[in-house]
């Protein structure tokens, strides 16, 4: 959800410190070894239960994992031959090595239950499943999802600036560690069922037309058919949404879902603050606080799709 305002707002300062690294020497790929033996590193501390040395090395992995990007786009743009491909393959196998070995390393610190430490794994391996099955099928396919990563792939509830934030706290509060992760495995539980949805809708969907080249002898190669449109009673009964949209106009309604997430978020950062201040870290507690944070996520999302399909669908009645 926060992944791409946190990639606007640190593409500035990792681009920096990419052109300081642009060294002999130094490579994308060695930069996303570094990353995963520091994160792997920080698993292992997180095990002993020194919880502030697991934070930091967890923190510098997940800034090598992000420099790694930037220092190959800049090597690319002036250039210097490179294997893009590899390197986001091991990028994203590196990620899910660190993400998979902290979790053991802090169900092994914290010496509590491992149940819900289990199911964050397992959230993990079908939240991974369904955006990699995903990626390649789409890419085959040439849909175009351009999320500036070498594999790029649906959106979701959960994503990397959300894992880094949750790991943190489970060093930061390792007492609490357990509750957290029950909230973290419906999140991201949520995350996996939202892109399995959204994935099967969006490969559901008919291959791009291809232009066919007009020739001479011939002519132009006339169209494959006529676009399909939908009639105002069929868009009517098709979906929630789209029924929702024959009362209200799709851009009125994202406007609306965009303040509505504003404030919710406002009003999450207050009550997180009110639970550290009260020291109250109970289950209901922290299910509160992700039903704050789930509510204006899930009134954005529909705004989203609401002024996409009005873009989309030249049949939306616009009233």
């Amino acid at each position: 959800m926060l992944d791409t305002r946190a990639r606007r707002a640190l593409a500035g300062p990792l681009d920096r410190v990419a052109a300081l690294l642009d060294r002999p020497g130094i490579t994308p790929d060695r930069l996303t070894v570094l990353g995963l033996l520091t994160g792997v590193a920080g698993a292992v501390t997180a095990a002993r239960a020194a919880w502030w040395i697991a934070l930091g090395l967890w923190l510098a992995s997940r800034l090598l994992d992000g420099l790694d990007g930037p220092l190959a786009r800049r090597r690319r743009a002036a250039g210097t031959p490179d294997d893009g491909d590899a390197g986001g393959f091991l990028d994203i196998t590196a990620d899910f090595v660190v993400y998979g070995s902290f979790v053991v390393g802090v169900a092994v610190g914290t010496g509590a239950s491992m149940l819900p430490f289990l199911l964050v794994l397992l959230a993990y391996y079908a939240n991974g499943a369904a955006f990699l099955a995903f990626s390649s099928i789409a890419e085959r396919r040439g849909t175009p999802i351009d999320d500036g990563r070498s594999l790029s792939f649906l959106g979701g509830l959960a994503e990397g600036t959300e894992t880094v934030i949750v790991h943190s706290l489970w060093c930061i509060l390792p007492g609490y560690a357990g509750q957290i992760a029950w909230v973290w495995a419906a999140i991201v539980g949520i995350s996996a069922t939202q892109r399995v949805i959204a994935g099967h809708v969006t490969l559901r969907r008919p291959h791009p037309p291809t232009t066919a080249q007009p020739d001479s002898a011939t002519g132009p190669t006339p169209p494959v058919g006529p676009a399909s449109r939908r009639t105002a009673a069929e868009l009517a009964w098709s979906t929630p949404l789209e029924a929702t949209l024959l009362i209200c106009r799709g851009a009125t309604f994202a406007t609306a879902s965009r303040i509505a997430l504003v404030v919710g978020t406002v009003l999450t950062l207050v009550n997180q603050a009110t639970v550290i201040a009260s020291g109250d870290l109970s289950a209901p507690t922290l299910l509160r606080v992700a039903a704050n944070y789930l509510i204006p996520y899930v009134v954005s999302s529909i705004g989203y799709l609401a002024s996409c399909r009005v873009a989309r669908d030249p049949a939306m009645p616009d009233v």
